[in-house]
């Protein structure tokens, strides 16, 4: 039976807010500005740098929480399969991929559970 709990996913970053006057456009990770909105109020230059270095900041978390995340998937692939005695079998790929697909929407335990049942139809 394997342990869920150690699967669990690192929490999300949180996504930083700037000052109602300034919004962040950003065209992709490396293209990111800072808009000044703010109608009749004084612009300033460190607000905007901050709030750029924030988002940036915030964009780099991302990525390194869906890395961590892709890896606890696959280590969580790699127990199962081999807790069914499946690892060096030539159907445990589509084996994940049918019990993933129809399973992880509803939880890791969900994934076991079809994948247990799949599993019988190739032992």
């Amino acid at each position: 039976m394997l342990d869920l709990d150690k699967y669990a996913p690192p929490p999300s970053p949180v996504k930083p807010t700037c000052p109602e006057a300034y919004r962040i456009v950003a065209y992709s990770s490396s293209d990111i500005q800072v808009r000044y909105t703010g109608a009749g109020k004084h612009y300033s230059h460190e607000i905007a740098e901050q709030c750029e270095a924030e988002y940036r900041a915030w964009l780099q978390a991302r990525r390194a929480i869906r890395q961590e995340n892709s890896d606890i998937r696959m280590t969580f692939k790699a127990d199962l399969l081999e807790s069914l005695s499946l690892t060096d079998h030539p159907k445990a790929q589509r084996l994940w991929e049918m019990a993933w697909d129809h399973g992880h929407s509803a939880g890791l335990s969900e994934v076991v559970d079809w994948a247990e049942t799949l599993a019988e139809l190739v032992q």
